[in-house]
């Protein structure tokens, strides 16, 4: 291979003699007249062959001078198009980057999204929870209230029920005892169907009335109650 070159090297130098040898002759064939005129006017051949040969340097070193600006210029505009490509492709490693952590952010965004909406329910669970132990809580005070006021009754019952004298004295029944039966003969009852966390206590402050008259409707040995029962809790 470089003897092969080599060969076409001296081939293409020897053409290149050639035609350069061609190119002067066919420029001085058309400088004859030229090259006659000053020989007619007493210029010495060889004053004709320097002059010839100091214009052929001038224009040498002219299209030399002029070869090594625009080889200057054609390095230095190569050079800029190299350095613009060059940022080109920085330009695209970073946009490329650029799109790998956008798509990133966007996935760890997705997934605090989905986080957050799983705590979302989380929190509202506990809320809900908290809410349930929180009416639990106040069902259980006003049973205690309830059971604390039926044990101040029951020992009022008890101090009433001995009695002051040798003989007896029939019970007179109350007005509010009779109150609610006049009613219940005179007039529709209401009806309540028991929910979770419900008690005697609180359906008695709900509706206006006594909890021994909503036992007494609903013919209830003690304060225990069931969801889904339905209650007397009043008459209209």
């Amino acid at each position: 291979l470089t003897g092969l070159s080599t060969f076409l090297g001296i081939i293409m130098g020897t053409a290149a003699v050639f035609t350069g040898t061609n190119t002067m002759l066919a420029a001085l064939s058309a400088r004859a007249r030229e090259i006659g005129i000053l020989v007619a006017l007493g210029f010495r051949p060889a004053a004709v062959f320097m002059s010839f040969m100091i214009e052929a340097l001038i224009l040498g070193l002219m299209g030399g001078l002029v070869g090594c600006v625009m080889v200057e210029k054609y390095d230095a505009e190569k050079a800029r198009a190299l350095n613009f490509q060059r940022l080109l492709a920085q330009e695209e490693k970073r946009t490329g980057e650029l799109d790998a952590e956008l798509k990133k952010v966007k996935r760890e965004a997705s997934e605090l999204e989905a986080r957050s909406r799983e705590m979302t329910a989380q929190l509202q669970a506990v809320r809900e929870q908290l809410a349930r132990i929180q009416e639990d809580a106040a069902a259980m005070r006003e049973a205690a209230m309830l059971r604390e006021r039926e044990r101040e009754e029951l020992s009022r019952a008890r101090q009433a029920s001995k009695p002051k004298r040798a003989e007896r004295v029939m019970p007179v029944p109350s007005e509010s005892a009779a109150k609610p039966e006049a009613k219940a003969d005179n007039s529709r009852p209401i009806y309540h169907e028991v929910k979770p966390g419900e008690t005697l206590f609180r359906l008695s402050r709900q509706y206006g009335v006594e909890v021994r008259s909503i036992r007494e409707w609903n013919h209830l040995q003690d304060d225990l109650i069931e969801v889904g029962q339905k209650l007397i809790v009043g008459h209209q």
